[in-house]
């Protein structure tokens, strides 16, 4: 009888040793999906502070992030927007920008953010709290152009409009302005994001959208990025 319970009590102890185990690594798997961005990383400077950053930082100059985001925290700027900006240019290379809103979807989560140093394309809508954590839907490199231009419409359109292409049109990323979003039928979540087509620059007029989807699964890994479709501006 001892030599059974000798061998059962270190076999329940590592049972309860695995058990508990587990479900620190399950708990430690949740806190890493938790949502990283909220509304309390929405930051609006106003002019003055702006003006105060500019004067401290130069933005043509290495170590403007690290400048911006030390004037951030001077200003009183939240932990957590601070946190925001310091994330975005870790993960884009120095670039600043700074959560201007945010919009609660679902798994994925939209975001609108302002870029200080952009010499343009000033505002833009950002996916955040998915896999990755931080998209910017004007990332060219996210873009399959190469299916679009396989749609017979917009081929029409480049017998007429040969420099016709996607031109990123900050007016129709300012806040207010959405995305269309939807729950897809397996469940999946997907963003509609519109793009100007224009005739090779940024003050040409507009000939019309191209749509490309961001989908996500439930647990809002990145799926893929599609064309979905071509919109001609209607003629006046």
């Amino acid at each position: 009888m001892s030599s059974f319970l000798k061998f059962k009590l270190p076999l329940a102890i590592l049972i309860v040793c695995t058990a508990v185990y587990v479900v620190y690594l399950e708990v430690e798997a949740s806190e890493d999906t938790d949502e990283q961005v909220s509304e309390s990383a929405v930051w609006s400077p106003s002019r003055d502070d702006l003006a105060q950053i500019n004067h401290a930082c130069n933005a043509n100059a290495p170590g403007y992030a690290q400048c911006f985001i030390k004037q951030m925290s001077e200003l009183g700027a939240t932990d957590d927007s601070i946190s925001f900006t310091r994330q975005y240019a870790e993960q884009n290379n120095g670039v600043v920008a700074v959560l201007e809103d945010f919009r609660p979807v679902d798994s994925v989560d939209l975001g609108y953010a302002y870029f200080p140093a952009a010499s343009e394309a000033k505002h833009g809508w950002l996916l955040v709290n998915g896999m990755p954590s931080i998209i910017n839907v004007d990332n060219p490199d996210l873009l399959p152009e190469s299916q679009m231009e396989k749609d017979p419409q917009y081929l029409a359109l480049r017998q007429n409009h040969p420099k016709a292409g996607i031109i990123f049109d900050p007016a129709e990323r300012a806040s207010g302005t959405l995305p269309e979003m939807m729950t897809l039928s397996d469940s999946n979540q997907r963003f509609l994001v519109p793009y100007s087509i224009k005739d090779g620059c940024r003050d040409c007029p507009l000939l019309g959208h191209a749509y490309f989807s961001f989908d996500f699964d439930p647990t809002g890994q990145l799926l893929g990025v599609k064309y979905q479709k071509f919109s001609p501006q209607p003629a006046h």
